[in-house]
C-alpha cells in the first residue's frame, strides 16, 4: 500500500469490477431472473380469451378541443378473441353471439397486443396484460380510434377515441 494509505485508483477499479461481475453472475443465475409469473404463463398458453370491459373513457373533439367523458360501458362491452396463434402473429376477434369474426394481428406477444384495422377510419388495439386483476382474470384494455373525414357544411366529423378498462379470462 502506498505511504498515504490509499488504494491506487487502478486497483480500486479492479476490485469494483470484480464485485460487479460477481453480483451480475449471481443475479443471472438466480431462478427469479427468467421466471414467468403465473399470469404470464396462463396468457402465453391462451388460444381463446373472453374480455369484459365495464368502464370507458371517451374523448371527442368539440370546437377543436378534446373533451373526455368517463362512463360505464353500455351493458359491459364484451369481445372474444379466439384462434390465437402467437407463432403466426394472428387471432380472430368475434362478437360474443356469433361465429363470424374479424382477423386480428398479434403485434406484441409479451402482453398479447391485438391490432384490428376495421376499415372506414376505425382501428382498435386490445392489450391483455400478464398480470391478474381478480382470481384468474387478466387485466386488459381496449382502445378504439375512429375518424372518417366528413364535412357536410353544417356538420363536420371529429375524431373520437375510446379506451375501455376491464379484464379477460382464458377460455379452455
Amino acid at each position: 500500500m502506498p505511504p498515504n494509505n490509499r488504494v491506487p485508483y487502478d486497483q480500486g477499479v479492479k476490485i469494483s469490477a470484480a464485485a460487479t461481475l460477481s453480483l451480475l453472475g449471481i443475479l443471472a443465475l438466480s431462478p427469479a431472473a427468467d421466471a414467468q409469473t403465473d399470469a404470464e404463463t396462463l396468457l402465453a398458453g391462451a388460444k381463446t380469451l373472453r374480455c369484459i370491459f365495464p368502464l370507458s373513457v371517451r374523448t371527442a373533439w368539440k370546437n377543436g378541443e378534446p373533451v373526455p367523458v368517463v362512463r360505464p360501458a353500455r351493458g359491459n362491452f364484451t369481445i372474444n378473441i379466439r384462434e390465437i396463434k402467437s407463432d403466426a402473429g394472428s387471432a380472430v376477434m368475434a362478437a360474443p353471439s356469433g361465429p363470424g369474426g374479424k382477423d386480428l394481428t398479434l403485434v406484441a406477444a409479451e402482453h398479447n397486443r391485438f391490432f384490428l384495422d376495421a376499415g372506414g377510419g376505425r382501428v382498435a388495439l386490445t392489450t391483455v396484460l400478464g398480470e391478474f386483476s381478480t382470481g384468474t382474470k387478466l387485466k386488459a384494455t381496449h382502445n378504439i380510434t375512429d375518424y372518417t373525414a366528413l364535412d357536410l357544411g353544417s356538420f363536420k366529423a371529429e375524431p373520437e377515441v375510446v379506451q375501455y378498462g376491464g379484464d379477460c379470462e382464458v377460455i379452455p
